[in-house]
């Protein structure tokens, strides 16, 4: 299937589909999200939703599929740094115990760096949400987007 026209397939960052707590998951500023879409000929994700489904529920769910790999990530090489940190005498002990290292500044750095890249990391992929990525001010584009649904698939 072939799009009516190129500038039809659009996509808009990931990072903007989810703002506002995921406001366009909500209806929410639809016309300021539709400027932050780009022509693309690549879309990394199509997503469909259903409009009865609570809306948090939805971008949650995205917030975490999207961010959690490089959130563990950032908590493992957090974790990682803060264990070199301890062994090198840089980090003081919290405690002394016998037999077994222990070493919380694990637990402190691995949490902060998983926890920061959580809600700090901006994914770069291109997403297509039909509320953004589809004018819905404009009944021609709109109707023209419909028929070149299978192409944007």
């Amino acid at each position: 299937m072939e799009a009516t026209r190129p500038e039809i397939i659009r996509g808009i960052p990931m990072h903007r589909a989810l703002q506002g707590c995921g406001g366009a998951l909500r209806g929410w500023k639809l016309a300021r999200l539709y400027r932050h879409g780009r022509m693309t000929v690549r879309i990394d994700e199509f997503w469909s939703h259903s409009w009865h489904t609570n809306a948090w529920i939805k971008f949650c769910t995205m917030w975490f599929v999207n961010r959690s790999t490089v959130a563990t990530l950032c908590g493992m090489l957090g974790a990682c740094v803060g264990l070199m940190l301890r062994l090198c005498d840089i980090l003081p002990r919290f405690q002394e115990s016998p037999g077994w290292f222990v070493s919380q500044w694990s637990v402190v750095f691995g949490c902060a760096g998983h926890y920061l890249a959580l809600l700090l990391w901006r994914p770069q992929r291109l997403v297509f949400l039909d509320v953004a990525c589809i004018d819905q001010d404009n009944e021609l584009l709109k109707g023209e987007a419909l028929i070149s649904m299978g192409a944007i698939l």
